[in-house]
């Protein structure tokens, strides 16, 4: 690959010093050769988180003033990236050593893809034996992605503008998705993109983030559907949300958002500069509906 183009890995950490260490490893392995490394933390107060920039020196380690959230952060990164492409990996993951190349190849092959998505292994420990899941060729259009394990093309952020910077924590990823249909670009996934991933931590806040994910999701809708999509959705919102919050144990704090939820909804209405038409809409329906799918 002496020709092949600079990749951008962005890591994203906060408070995982040895789990860092096994994901900057897993990336210095890569089968693609040609990457740079920016790692960007949160603000992490685990002690000798700092101690990163000292045992990879061959990386751009930016340890920022205060947790901008996993949307904030990436988009800080974002800007420090100086390759073609980037490539985003969760500090809490294991790279598949052929998981860069395999997602080049994909963009080389398909100029209307924006973001590659790959497949996330779970695992309740990262120490042992890491098994390889039969890999079976699957591919395909989806509507969106989730997860740290996917390659963006840089040049989508000039048309589209980066993730929503007050999304502190969910939907942030399909809300760019979406965006990136109304420049005829997509999500594609392929399962030899690996990544094996720890069980999700149980001491973060699964409240909040229940809350704010469902919260962020009417922002969305407002700032970038038809009015006749946005209304339909906040009554949905209203009436069917709360339930599943009261069955997760976080009706109160849904319902002491809601007066910042609509706050946000109105400025994000007022401020998008970027509106799928109905058109766009169908496309990305029709991508919800039917997984797997082709354009």
């Amino acid at each position: 690959m002496n020709n092949s183009p600079l990749i951008s890995v962005l890591i994203l950490n906060w408070n995982r010093l040895e789990d860092t260490k096994r994901a900057i490893d897993s990336v210095l392995t890569q089968t693609y050769s040609n990457i740079e490394i920016i790692l960007i933390d949160n603000a992490s107060t685990e002690v000798g988180t700092n101690t990163l920039k000292t045992l990879y020196p061959q990386i751009e380690y930016h340890q920022l003033d205060k947790n901008y959230g996993c949307p904030g952060g990436r988009n800080i990164g974002i800007k420090l990236c100086k390759g073609e492409f980037i490539f985003f990996v969760d500090n809490d993951g294991i790279l598949e050593k052929n998981a860069i190349k395999n997602a080049y190849n994909i963009f080389t092959a398909r100029k209307n893809v924006g973001i590659v998505a790959g497949k996330v292994v779970y695992q309740q420990s990262l120490d042992g034996e890491l098994k390889t899941p039969e890999i079976k060729g699957i591919s395909y259009y989806k509507a969106a992605f989730s997860g740290g394990v996917t390659m963006h093309r840089k040049s989508i952020y000039d048309k589209i503008g980066m993730f929503n910077d007050d999304f502190m924590y969910g939907h942030e990823e399909t809300n760019l998705s979406m965006r990136i249909i109304t420049i005829n670009q997509y999500v594609y996934y392929s399962d030899n993109i690996i990544l094996w991933h720890k069980e999700a931590d149980s001491a973060r806040n699964k409240s909040a983030n229940f809350v704010s994910t469902y919260s962020n999701k009417l922002v969305t809708y407002w700032e970038l559907l038809p009015p006749k999509q946005y209304l339909i959705f906040t009554l949905y919102y209203l009436l069917k949300y709360p339930v599943d919050c009261f069955k997760n144990d976080c009706l109160l704090l849904f319902i002491k958002k809601l007066p910042d939820t609509f706050m946000r909804v109105i400025r994000a209405r007022k401020n998008s500069k970027i509106k799928l038409t109905s058109k766009d809409h169908k496309t990305f329906r029709h991508l919800q509906l039917n997984t797997p799918s082709e354009i």
